[in-house]
């Protein structure tokens, strides 16, 4: 089951990566759109992010540094948590641009908190279901 789990949430989080890696300016827009970080703060997040899911997604995917991208993938999930939340608590009326221009999908913020639970579910049983390494 661990490895059904670290393949499924690698390639969840190459998608989501490679989705807005394709277009940064959506990305940098959505994370602006929050109004958590300074300009700045959503331009780094909106061209850092991508890289960061796509290194975490590949890792998963081929089993290399597990534990260490199990933990950072679930605390990637914990930081879109604590955002989708502020989103709800702000009444914000924004998409939460998980996968770029496919993030429409996820309008609900049931969904998109559906899709963080997962992921740090997931995330969870990958870091234990792996070994560890001396």
């Amino acid at each position: 089951m661990t490895l059904a789990v670290r393949i499924l949430l690698g390639l969840v989080l190459l998608a989501a990566g490679a989705l807005k890696a394709a277009d940064p300016s959506l990305a940098v827009t959505t994370a602006g759109a929050y109004g958590i970080l300074p300009a700045e703060g959503s331009l780094a997040v909106g061209f850092l992010l991508p890289g960061v899911e796509i290194a975490v997604g590949a890792a998963l995917v081929t089993g290399l540094l597990t534990r260490g991208a199990a933990l950072l993938a679930g605390t990637l999930a914990v930081v879109f948590l604590f955002v989708t939340g502020w989103a709800h608590f702000q009444r914000l009326d924004i998409t939460c641009g998980c996968f770029g221009p496919l993030s429409r999908a996820l309008e609900s913020r049931w969904a998109t908190t559906l899709v963080d639970l997962g992921m740090l579910a997931g995330s969870v049983v990958v870091w234990r279901g792996t070994r560890r390494t001396a």
